[in-house]
C-alpha cells in the first residue's frame, strides 16, 4: 500500500525473508519495499507474512519513506 501511495517502483530484487513464497501475489511488494529499506523483517529471517501489522510498525515504515 505505502508503496504505490508513494508511487515507488515495484520490481523483482532479491527477496531472502524465508516466509514469502516465490509464487506468492505480494513478493514483489514485499521485496521492493526491502530493496529501499523500507521494511528489514524479523531477528529470525522472517517478513511476518500473515500477522498482523500494528500501529507502530506502519508509523516506522512511514518514516522510513521520509529518509
Amino acid at each position: 500500500m505505502l508503496l504505490l501511495a508513494f508511487n515507488i517502483e515495484i520490481g523483482d530484487y532479491k527477496n531472502d525473508f524465508n516466509d514469502v513464497d516465490k509464487t506468492a501475489w505480494y513478493r514483489l511488494y514485499v521485496s521492493s519495499a526491502r530493496y529501499n529499506k523500507i521494511i528489514l523483517g524479523d531477528e529470525d529471517g522472517s517478513f511476518g507474512a500473515g500477522r498482523d501489522i500494528t500501529r507502530q510498525d506502519m508509523a516506522v515504515m512511514v518514516c522510513r519513506l521520509k529518509k
